[in-house]
């Protein structure tokens, strides 16, 4: 059983971000817990618009953010890519209007454990979720969390990551441009055939990019 869960923004990875944020910074979708760097604000909640200034409505996987080409020099999203339907719509539309930024996600490795939300939750991950996101260099991954994935027992040795918080999430941070790339069923894969194989893949990868970010972070 999980020891302790982390699902609050961890401090040094936040001071860590806003050291790298400067200028005029949009947050989508802030949620409780603002980012203490983001002049802007953006999302879909009438709640967040009465408690934000400078907050404007918008559907993330369906609608043109209402902001210029390269309008900010900064753009922060934390655990909101794997909530949407349509990810590689609001990734383009970050590239768009932003200079740099910093995407936080779920990582792999928590999405494919199960108890993540508490003692008696066997499914695996967070219920609501549409996708596994994680990173390589410059390059963030999307693929999606199909049904068979709860049946999908992937052979790794890696519980014991689950005590490190800095494992619970994937951390991307990016300058001027990065690529997307997006796993598709049938067109990238087999689901029966490929999808465990990537699922291993997402969460090997994910790891090796948390660690690596967690020294980065740590040695500053």
């Amino acid at each position: 059983m999980i020891k302790i869960r982390y699902y609050s923004p961890i401090e040094e990875v936040t001071k860590y971000v806003a050291s790298k944020a400067n200028g005029k910074v949009l947050e989508l979708g802030p949620g409780q817990v603002p980012f203490e760097k983001a002049t802007h604000f953006c999302g879909h909640s009438e709640e967040e618009k009465s408690r934000f200034k400078n907050y404007s409505m918008c559907d993330f996987s369906s609608q043109v953010f209402p902001y210029k080409d390269k309008e900010f020099d900064f753009v922060y999203a934390r655990h909101v890519v794997e909530d949407l339907y349509n990810p590689k719509h609001f990734l383009k539309e970050c590239k768009r209007i932003a200079k740099a930024g910093y995407f936080e996600t779920p990582s792999p490795l928590v999405e494919t454990s199960k108890y993540i939300e508490g003692d008696k939750s066997e499914h695996k991950g967070y219920h609501h979720h549409f996708s596994y996101v994680w990173s390589r260099f410059k390059e963030i991954n999307l693929l999606h969390k199909y049904p068979i994935s709860e049946y999908v027992d992937v052979k790794l040795s890696s519980n014991q990551f689950l005590d490190d918080k800095f494992m619970w999430n994937n951390y991307f941070l990016w300058q001027d441009d990065f690529l997307i790339k997006h796993y598709e069923h049938e067109k990238n894969f087999n689901t029966i055939k490929d999808y465990p194989n990537l699922m291993a893949k997402a969460i090997n990868e994910g790891i090796y990019n948390s660690l690596r970010f967690k020294e980065e972070v740590l040695n500053v």
